[in-house]
């Protein structure tokens, strides 16, 4: 019986809890205990099968719901993953996946299901610094790529690097495509720049804070920059040629790895010491002790899918899944602190048409709960030595309160 009560007031909870949204996000671990790598999953991307791909510094993972499977750089096939040093992952209009590595570029065969090296020349015929730092995807399908050097554009089915210097004062460190098709690039230095609609030059839009630039989130309305020591930043976009300055967050001694913003509109930041959420008032953190859900306390990817599901890859290989149907069971006990539950064996709710909620006890008496805070009140009953053992609660015709008990009679 008292399994059954403990059950129902589990559940009816958790609907009320509406006092700390942030404890009602459960992550659920994915990777195995000790992760997928030794190393960080720093790229994660679904492919049009729904297949999860996981980027990783032991090659590439490929997670089907139920299986894992991991593809490696083989000596014996010099013309196959170039390098299990993954940097960045695409999918280009055609749905081939592209995976930029620290040793050259390559992509999936999915008749052969291998990966492949694909070789290019720069735009004069000379050849690349073979380490990609980052990859995108533009508009039109061709591959964006910022190597140790240079920032360029590889048109679809041509073998050549386009590099695109004009206007760019500083060193390429990170590549970006928002969902208007708008392309940023962050420098080494910490530069922001936006290329042209002429796609041939670098228009410098937010001077560098005096750190690189690591994460960069963008929609229709601003501009997200994370930094190595200089926190989060946004910038709202004026027009295609002007920024002003947003909403800051400083985190102290902390990289920002990732930012994003999902379709619930709530931004997530990834740090090397922490996992945050801002909902557009507050900034919160995840703690791992309080979401065992999460296998890492060093955070490097954020990536939601199309059924809405935020994927995050931490350091360890580890990978934590967080979708909005899954339930979360919020569990109040009877504790020494003054506003906690009178007694563990519930045997019955109420509540009345302003929104009164009572839960009845069987060896605490009555409780009244404030959905706001999450506290409950202690109401007194009877002047009896023994406090009543509530079986039931009810809300009669004209909001009153009736309470039946076992040997104490009706109230």
């Amino acid at each position: 019986m008292k399994s059954k009560y403990f059950f129902i007031i589990l559940f009816f909870f958790c609907f009320f809890r509406t006092y700390s949204q942030i404890e009602d996000i459960a992550f659920r671990q994915i990777s195995p205990r000790g992760g997928y790598s030794f190393k960080s999953v720093h790229s994660i991307i679904q492919d049009q099968f729904g297949y999860i791909w996981m980027g990783t510094f032991d090659g590439v993972f490929r997670y089907n719901s139920k299986e894992i499977e991991c593809f490696s750089k083989d000596p014996e096939l010099p013309e196959g993953l170039p390098s299990n040093a993954i940097t960045g992952m695409v999918l280009d209009n055609a749905n081939t996946l592209w995976a930029s590595t620290e040793d050259g570029l390559s992509y999936f065969n999915r008749r052969a299901q291998k990966f492949e090296k694909f070789n290019y020349t720069y735009e004069d015929g000379t050849t690349p610094n073979p380490h990609i730092k980052s990859i995108a995807i533009d508009a039109e399908g061709n591959l964006l790529i910022v190597d140790k050097n240079f920032f360029g554009r590889l048109k679809a089915g041509q073998n050549q690097l386009e590099r695109i210097t004009k206007g760019l004062e500083g060193i390429p460190h990170l590549i970006y495509t928002d969902g208007t098709n708008r392309v940023w690039l962050g420098t080494l230095d910490g530069t922001l720049y936006s290329l042209l609609p002429d796609k041939k030059e670098l228009l410098k839009l937010v001077d560098s804070p005096g750190s690189t630039i690591l994460a960069i989130y963008a929609n229709s309305q601003e501009v997200w920059i994370g930094y190595e020591l200089h926190g989060a930043r946004s910038h709202l976009i004026q027009d295609k040629f002007s920024l002003s300055p947003g909403q800051q967050f400083d985190f102290i001694d902390n990289q920002v790895r990732k930012i994003w913003k999902d379709t619930r509109q709530r931004l997530w930041i990834a740090t090397i010491w922490g996992l945050y959420l801002y909902n557009g008032n507050n900034l919160y953190e995840f703690e791992p002790e309080s979401h065992p859900g999460l296998p890492h306390k060093s955070f490097f990817e954020i990536y939601e899918d199309r059924q809405g599901g935020i994927w995050i890859g931490t350091w360890s290989g580890g990978v934590a899944y967080l979708h909005h149907s899954d339930n979360k069971f919020t569990n109040f006990q009877h504790s020494k602190m003054a506003k906690s539950l009178s007694d563990n064996t519930v045997s019955s709710f109420a509540e009345t048409r302003n929104g009164d909620f009572y839960v009845g006890t069987e060896g605490g008496g009555l409780n009244k709960f404030n959905t706001a805070t999450g506290d409950f009140q202690k109401i007194e009953i009877s002047k009896l030595p023994r406090e009543p053992d509530i079986k039931t609660l009810k809300i009669d015709a004209n909001n009153g309160l009736w309470i039946g008990t076992a040997f104490s009679g009706l109230y």
